[in-house]
């Protein structure tokens, strides 16, 4: 009797698909490991702030897609502009596919600037992006200012996360271009300490809090006119806010306009989910199809809709792409972005 009347044509393509690791076999596997598991998901920054919001709403719903079933939990894990975070994915996490983290999007822009001998952010996994998680700057009610150019000449305090975030670099590089006089106020760990800051009349307002939160979280600010929003960080205007400027508008020149597009360019990586830079790749492919199947779920787009999260997904293997293209950005804007921060000397020690 030969092989394939003992084995089957069925049987010997199971063989063949287990020796390519492609088939039946190797998905088992990715199930085998994750059955009875807890991933766990670091969040950046303190909770109750956008990022923390998409992460709760993706730990609700992610573990059914995902082969195996695991439980799927959320840890606060705030320091450092979100490189607390990323430092432990990329060197104390287990690199088993176990732990993902959410950071700051301008965390690559971020690293461009100051290197981080921890972890380079182009070679964590990325798995996808929930939304782009719209980013503004505002000033509370009692500041001498409404807008950006009502803002110039007067000394404004803006609470930030690091000299190097996103929340600091914009109101420095406004300062050279328009003229204001934003003096960014470091060491706030996420837009919810920002805000406190702001309430408490620490500052004069924050440098980042994402649209969600004010749907939710700070619903009362925009119904009850408690902010002035200053500008939305990316490079086009959002349509829920279309009356707020977006970077580009506020250049003079072509030099500005690259300058103001690169730092709006971390909106586009958004609030996303990234692995270790060692998980297995079919762990990573299993994480990576999970999520693709979770962001067209519909019981997870209902729960976002109830939580006031726009989705506005990208899958993992464009969101590696982004990042990439964002660590690799020409010298003379990253010289430029520095110059900003450097050479104005009001950026100061945090709360």
């Amino acid at each position: 009797m030969t092989m394939s009347r003992t084995i089957g044509r069925a049987g010997l393509l199971a063989l063949a698909l287990a020796a390519s690791g492609t088939g039946p076999a190797r998905a088992d596997a990715v199930a085998d490991f994750y059955q009875g598991k807890t991933i766990t998901i670091y969040v950046g920054f303190s909770a109750g702030g956008g990022f923390d919001l998409c992460a709760r709403l993706v730990a609700a719903h992610y573990g059914p897609h995902i082969p195996g079933h695991p439980t799927v939990v959320v840890k606060n894990m705030p320091g450092g502009g979100t490189r607390k975070a990323a430092a432990y994915l990329a060197n104390a996490s287990a690199q088993d596919g176990t732990t993902l983290g959410v950071f700051v999007d301008s965390l690559t822009i971020d690293t461009l600037l100051r290197p981080d001998p921890k972890f380079s952010v182009e070679k964590f996994a990325w798995i996808g992006r929930i939304t782009t998680g719209s980013k503004l700057a505002f000033l509370w009610h009692t500041a001498p200012a409404t807008s950006v150019r009502d803002a110039i000449g007067k000394k404004l305090n803006i609470a930030a996360i690091s000299p190097t975030s996103t929340s600091a670099m914009i109101p420095l590089v406004l300062n050279d271009i328009v003229g204001t006089r934003f003096e960014p106020i470091v060491g706030y760990r996420g837009s919810s300490s920002m805000a406190l800051a702001a309430e408490r009349g620490e500052t004069d307002g924050g440098g980042a809090i994402g649209l969600d939160a004010l749907e939710t979280v700070h619903a009362d600010w925009m119904r009850e006119k408690k902010i002035h929003l200053l500008y939305i960080a990316s490079v086009h205007r959002n349509k829920a806010l279309p009356d707020v400027p977006a970077l580009p508008e506020f250049a003079k020149t072509d030099k500005d306009r690259k300058v103001l597009t690169a730092l709006g360019s971390g909106t586009e990586v958004g609030r996303a989910l990234a692995g270790e830079p060692r998980i297995p790749k079919a762990r990573e492919a299993a994480l990576r199809r999970a999520f693709d199947a979770l962001v067209k779920d519909p019981a997870f787009l209902a729960d976002a809709a109830k939580r006031k999260i726009e989705v506005e997904p990208l899958d993992g293997t464009a969101l590696q792409s982004l990042v990439a293209e964002v660590a690799a950005m020409p010298k003379p804007i990253v010289d430029s972005l520095k110059a900003a921060v450097k050479n104005d000397a009001k950026v100061s020690g945090g709360k």
